[in-house]
């Protein structure tokens, strides 16, 4: 099956002309506001910008990060797994619709959550 090119008419997903970083629950500009080209393997052509953090950037990410790890931690383990099996189902589908068909090369897999789980020893 051929495919659009990103960015062109037909394309199975629209990008936004540019892409800022997510901290602390918002996008954020990159504290320099530079950004770099993202550009297609199939053509060639740059098809959108993504924020080029540095380590200013780091730092903001990291100060939330431990903003949030009280709240996050007083969360039931149950309420937890649900959050991150939602995010888990979200990227997956996401994922489907922008990966390779597995009769491409360039296949990757998808692993469900449960299979990154160390079994118990018996």
């Amino acid at each position: 099956m051929l495919y659009a090119a990103p960015g062109a008419a037909g394309a199975k997903h629209v990008y936004k002309p540019q892409y800022n970083n997510f901290i602390g629950g918002k996008w954020v500009a990159p504290v320099k506001g530079q950004y770099f080209d993202v550009v297609s393997p199939v053509n060639g052509k740059v098809y959108t910008q993504a924020a080029r953090s540095t380590e200013e950037d780091v730092n903001l990410a990291l100060d939330a990060a431990h903003a949030a790890a009280d709240a996050w931690g007083k969360t039931s383990a149950t309420e937890r797994s649900n959050i991150l099996l939602k995010l888990w189902t979200t990227a997956s589908r996401s994922a489907k619709h922008s990966m390779p068909t597995s009769r491409s090369p360039l296949t990757t897999s998808v692993t469900s959550p449960a299979a990154c789980v160390p079994k118990k020893a018996p």
